[in-house]
């Protein structure tokens, strides 16, 4: 039995000796360069989310009436003599920001039954005339919101979720 133990001992004293020996070598750095070393671990980049408030990047814009001209298209022009709410949104075909945005003012659109909502795809500038410039649209899907009075209340740029994009459509009834 003592033999035996002894065996068992001699096993463990070897496996903890490879296993110290091998963590001294991994600690080293285990090369023959000999000048000193230093390791820098870096964080890996952060993830971008573009969702733009009112009051940031589109301070120019936020507060300010919305004019419509002769190349705003007549629906939007018909909206602002009613003193109509409205929600004009760009996108992109088959963005996938695009897409949520879109379904997210659908479902808004028909709650909100005395707002109008335009969408228009930014890439048939013949559809939408003057308003993507008027409006500094500059990352679809964007999205403003214009009260009744013709003033631009908010925008959003990128993606924004259903809570967001609901208290903005809410803030201009």
């Amino acid at each position: 039995m003592q033999r035996h133990r002894r065996a068992a001992a001699l096993k463990v004293s070897f496996l903890t000796a490879s296993i110290a020996a091998a963590l001294l070598f991994a600690g080293c750095g285990g090369g023959d360069n000999t000048a000193d070393e230093t390791s820098t671990t870096l964080a890996p980049p952060p993830v971008t989310t573009v969702t733009t408030l009112p009051g940031k990047a589109f301070a120019d814009l936020v507060g300010t009436e919305f004019v419509a001209s002769d190349d705003t298209p007549e629906d939007v022009r018909t909206g602002l003599e009613q003193h109509m709410p409205m929600v004009v949104a760009f996108f992109v075909t088959g963005g996938t920001d695009d897409s949520v945005v879109l379904d997210e003012l659908d479902k808004l659109a028909v709650r909100f039954s005395d707002v109008e909502f335009y969408k228009y795809d930014y890439k048939t500038p013949a559809a939408y005339g003057d308003l993507a410039v008027q409006l500094q649209v500059d990352y679809p899907p964007q999205v403003a919101f214009i009260d009744s009075n013709g003033v631009v209340q908010g925008v959003t740029s990128g993606y924004a979720d259903e809570g967001t994009l609901n208290q903005h459509v809410a803030n201009i009834r």
